[in-house]
């Protein structure tokens, strides 16, 4: 297990991170996005802020805020909490058509989850990069806030891309600038008439590099439209999977109850442990997902 940025706010910010309320029945569309002035107007949540996005953009990538010190013992205020956070130095993003800004990841009792979402399952997620799938460039943060733990299992697997891409030009350059070239990635129905996005797997240039990697979504997609991936491009991501399935290129953590993890998704890749879950309902594995892109504001000069 690796060493994180930790950042652990007081009783005091808790609390005034509470102080913008949201319903308990509030739609997960309908969250107040903006940011809220009385709340950025503390130090202590003006320094968090800029410690976070110095971590997540130069820094190891990722980062751990906890709020634990507060002692909340209701969920929903814990995710209030951190919702009213990350909104502070990111401007969500919709996750699914319905225009849901949360998203609950535990697995699904009650229906099939669909063909493409690992994340209602207990069992292992492929190491991979948010939203490729819904848009052309994917969320530059993500956020993971656990509200339950699983009885066993369920670590977070980090892996940073910036490390794979050195490793992947020095021992396989052909098969990199096979992953340059364009895919098709399946939108599993999220976007209207548009069966599949078009687009690279890696993206590099002087000042940018983003990976968009889903390979269910990439696999599925070329089926829908009926193009076969090459043997090539197999094999180039078979390479890739190879790389970032490596112990040594991992760093792993067991999320706790109060803290929210948070990732640069254009080049710190995720993946999920398998778990095993309580017998009851209100003891299961829930954690609560965030998209969003930095918020450019004078605020954080």
């Amino acid at each position: 297990m690796q060493t994180a940025k930790f950042i652990s706010l007081s009783k005091e910010a808790v609390d005034v991170l509470l102080a913008r309320k949201v319903n308990r029945e509030q739609a997960y569309n309908n969250y107040p996005a903006g940011i809220d002035d009385g709340i950025y107007s503390m130090q202590e949540i003006r320094i968090a802020c800029n410690q976070l996005l110095n971590e997540l953009n130069i820094g190891k990538g990722y980062s751990i805020v906890s709020v634990r010190e507060a002692v909340l013992e209701d969920s929903h205020d814990i995710r209030i909490a951190f919702w009213n956070l990350f909104t502070c130095f990111a401007k969500p993003l919709a996750q699914f058509n319905n225009g849901n800004f949360l998203q609950n990841v535990q697995k699904s009792h009650e229906a099939p989850p669909p063909r493409c979402s690992i994340s209602m399952t207990d069992k292992v997620s492929g190491i991979h990069t948010d939203g490729s799938y819904l848009y052309d460039k994917p969320p530059q943060f993500i956020g993971l806030i656990c509200l339950r733990q699983a009885e066993i299992g369920g670590e977070s697997i980090l892996v940073d891309g910036r490390k794979i891409l050195h490793l992947f030009k020095r021992e396989s350059p052909e098969s990199m600038k096979c992953l340059e070239q364009d895919y098709h990635f399946n939108t599993d129905n999220q976007l209207e008439d548009t069966m599949t996005l078009i687009k690279p797997i890696i993206v590099e240039n002087d000042s940018t590099i983003i990976f968009n990697y889903n390979r269910i979504h990439i696999e599925s997609g070329h089926r829908a439209v009926e193009s076969p991936l090459p043997d090539v491009s197999i094999d180039s991501m078979n390479k890739l999977d190879l790389l970032l399935n490596q112990r040594e290129n991992q760093d792993i953590f067991r999320l706790k109850r109060g803290e929210m993890l948070v990732a640069n998704n254009h080049f710190i890749l995720h993946g999920r442990n398998s778990f095993k879950e309580s017998e009851y309902a209100d003891s299961r594995r829930l954690m609560i997902r965030l998209w969003g892109n930095e918020r450019y504001n004078s605020k954080f000069d």
